[in-house]
């Protein structure tokens, strides 16, 4: 038996907070994390920038030589809006003697209300969580006293997804250093958030001055 993470988002792109919690729960004791991009993420329809293609392509350079990482395009290659109880149905049908925990972010954590199905999650998978600190949910909350739910509160890398492509339609550099190389050299290559508008935007507007 295996203990496999499973860390699914829409990876917008994936940077390197999403790598130390995937090494985070490595060093933890799981024996992989299985990072899964979502086609379309249920509480993001229309917000996600990069086609399904590029995405893929996004993950699998920013893990690239992490031994114990590896891309799952289940959802990818399923398309539709991604619903992470039909992905983990799938899984556990594919890898029966897996034992699978789910990795996500506080803020994700505390959503968990809304997900579809989620009342059959606590007999599919562990919960892993991620945060600066331990918020108590809501009233609407489906766990709120929850066993077993495995915590990393002192986890704190303020980096989003949404940040980066913000810096980098607004011509700023400060992205470069959120994501990996190989990421870095991928956005530039295709144009990615607009890079290249913004990088000509820059241009422009030093030759003006």
């Amino acid at each position: 038996m295996s203990r496999i993470g499973v860390f699914g988002s829409s990876f917008d792109p994936p940077h390197l907070a999403h790598l130390a919690m995937a090494r985070t729960a490595l060093g933890w004791g799981l024996d992989a994390v299985w990072w899964m991009p979502a086609a379309i993420p249920p509480h993001k329809q229309g917000q996600v920038t990069a086609g399904s293609d590029e995405r893929r392509a996004l993950v699998a350079l920013a893990i690239a030589g992490e031994s114990q990482m590896r891309l799952e395009p289940l959802e990818l290659e399923r398309g539709g809006v991604s619903y992470t109880c039909d992905s983990l149905q799938v899984l556990r049908e594919r890898w029966p003697t897996h034992e699978w925990f789910l990795m996500m972010g506080e803020d994700t954590w505390l959503t968990l209300g809304t997900w579809k199905a989620i009342e059959e999650f606590p007999q599919w998978v562990q919960f892993m969580v991620f945060g600066r600190e331990e918020t108590e949910p809501g009233p609407t909350h489906p766990f709120p006293h929850l066993p077993g739910v495995i915590r990393f509160p002192a986890f704190d890398m303020p980096i989003s997804s949404r940040q980066i492509r913000e810096q980098i339609a607004g011509g700023s550099d400060r992205w470069r250093a959120q994501v990996t190389p190989q990421v870095v050299e991928y956005i530039e290559q295709h144009g990615l958030y607009g890079i290249r508008k913004a990088a000509l935007q820059t241009v422009t507007e030093s030759e003006e001055n």
